[in-house]
């Protein structure tokens, strides 16, 4: 019996035949892996015995360390995309799957981020979101980079330790083959906090890239009042982003790390027009709040990346067209497949726009990408 994932994948590879994309340069700019196959490998890496200790007892479907995320994403198994496991002598299993669904949408490069660890922002030890990153970054470093040099993956910065995110830049800052650091937006941490401004001078100073990757926090005081997942979805996945990326800009952070190139993830588009109207808005009246400020915040997020994952899709052209326009969607978007979540999109939700240009396409597919992180 074929899995929905080979029979969605065999889909993705008749749409990019059908359109030619092979002759396209496509980067998957949020490209989730599974580190959860590698778990085992991935405990020992951490430095402190009893954390491993901790790892090594996994509770049957979980490992233990991770907080739950709360969310019928599959809608009780209707919109099921499993990831098919494939046995490949020289590459982790999660890794030859990325390569395998890379292939069947003609993806050249994944920007790779972790599937499991996305919620360990939510987790009251702050000490094991740091022993985490740390066994997870090493792990890469060791084991996974350089292996595909088509896979790049970030380097995962533990926030929620302000302390350990300056020594994780330091660690790993200056190898080669990843794609940058990543923060995993679902947190209550702020980012303007004075804690973080070493390790963005730290990420400044190596022209590395920073990424926002957000999701959802169903168990948070306003996404409790949701009784479907449907509205928690629509509200509160943006929301995390909508509070960092305000809180960036308000505080003047892109006048304090001009060289710092900030990428923002996972939250779709939609989002975006409404927070510069607002912010634009607010600080017509309100500029001595932001005093740092030499430009409206629409002008600093305009000069920001973001990925376009999931690409919200009325059927009305016009919507997107104007969200694209706002936010100049040639220099600033990037693809993102989200696969194998179950509103993942494939490079045709790009390609098939009629309001784009052939130029437009090109760089939103991979141009931009590969602008932005050196590629090849």
């Amino acid at each position: 019996m074929t899995s929905p994932a080979r029979e969605l994948l065999a889909n993705a590879t008749r749409q990019a035949e059908e359109r030619g994309l092979g002759d396209v340069f496509i980067v998957d700019a949020d490209a989730h892996h599974f580190e959860a196959d590698s778990w085992a490998e991935i405990i020992e890496y951490m430095p402190d015995k009893v954390m491993r200790n901790y790892g090594r007892n996994p509770r049957p479907g979980r490992p233990s360390m991770v907080p739950a995320s709360l969310g019928t994403t599959d809608t009780a198994g209707r919109l099921l995309r499993d990831a098919p496991s494939f046995v490949d002598g020289n590459r982790p299993p999660d890794i030859a799957a990325t390569a395998h669904y890379m292939d069947a949408m003609a993806a050249d490069v994944a920007l790779a981020v972790p599937t499991m660890l996305q919620f360990v922002g939510l987790h009251p030890q702050p000490e094991v979101e740091l022993n985490l990153a740390g066994a997870y970054n090493r792990w890469l470093a060791e084991r996974i980079i350089g292996v595909d040099p088509r896979f790049r993956p970030f380097f995962y910065l533990p926030f929620n330790v302000p302390e350990g995110c300056a020594a994780t830049v330091e660690e790993f800052g200056d190898i080669d083959g990843a794609a940058g650091f990543i923060v995993t937006a679902t947190r209550y941490r702020s980012v303007h906090d004075n804690a973080y401004m070493r390790t963005y001078a730290m990420l400044e100073e190596r022209g590395r890239k920073l990424a926002f990757h957000t999701g959802h926090d169903w168990l948070e005081r306003p996404a409790s009042q949701s009784n479907r997942f449907l509205a928690v979805n629509a509200v509160n996945t943006p929301h995390f982003n909508i509070t960092h990326l305000a809180n960036w800009i308000v505080n003047g952070l892109p006048e304090r790390f001009p060289g710092l190139d900030v990428v923002w993830m996972e939250a779709g588009l939609a989002w975006l027009p409404y927070l510069m109207q607002r912010l634009d808005s607010g600080y017509a009246m309100r500029s001595s709040e932001a005093p740092a400020l030499k430009r409206p915040p629409s002008d600093y997020i305009r000069e920001m990346y973001f990925t376009s994952h999931p690409l919200e899709s009325t059927g009305d052209a016009e919507d997107l067209e104007y969200i694209f326009r706002r936010i100049d969607a040639k220099n600033s978007l990037m693809w993102a497949s989200g696969y194998p979540q179950w509103h993942f999109d494939t490079p045709s939700a790009i390609w098939d726009l009629d309001f784009l240009d052939d130029e437009t396409r090109r760089n939103i597919l991979g141009g931009t990408a590969r602008k932005l992180f050196g590629l090849a």
